[in-house]
C-alpha cells in the first residue's frame, strides 16, 4: 500500500525530464587548453546548472586523449587543428543522466604580420 504522498512523488519524479546538454561555446576555437564550462553547458529539468562528467576526448586522428570517467576534469587540452570528439554526460540530483556526444572543430592559429 503506497500513501498519497508517495504515490504523487513518484508522479512529480516522472514528469521530471533528464538534464539537458549543450554546446555554447561561440568562438571559433583555436589550438589550447579550454574549460569545460566554457564548452559544454548541462541543467537539470528546473534549468539550474549541474556538473558535465567529461567521458572521453579523441582527437582528429581518432585516438582517445581522455578516457573513463573524467568527473574532476575541468580543462580540456585541444592542442591540434581538426576536429574532436568530446563524449560527456550529467546526472542530476534524481539519479537522471543523459549523455551526449559532440563534434567540437579546432581551426589552425591565425598568422598575423
Amino acid at each position: 500500500v503506497f500513501a498519497r504522498g508517495d504515490v504523487e512523488r513518484y508522479q512529480w519524479e516522472g514528469e521530471q525530464s533528464a538534464p539537458a546538454i549543450t554546446y555554447v561555446n561561440a568562438q571559433i576555437l583555436q589550438p589550447g587548453i579550454y574549460d569545460v564550462d566554457a564548452i559544454i553547458n548541462a541543467t537539470n529539468s528546473q534549468g539550474e546548472r549541474i556538473p558535465v562528467t567529461v567521458e572521453s576526448v579523441r582527437d582528429p586522428y581518432g585516438m582517445v586523449q581522455m578516457g573513463g570517467n573524467l568527473s574532476e576534469v575541468s580543462q580540456l587540452p585541444l592542442m591540434v587543428p581538426g576536429i574532436y570528439t568530446l563524449r560527456v554526460s550529467a546526472k542530476d540530483a534524481g539519479n537522471r543522466m543523459s549523455t551526449c556526444e559532440f563534434r567540437v572543430p579546432v581551426n589552425y592559429r591565425e598568422v598575423t604580420n
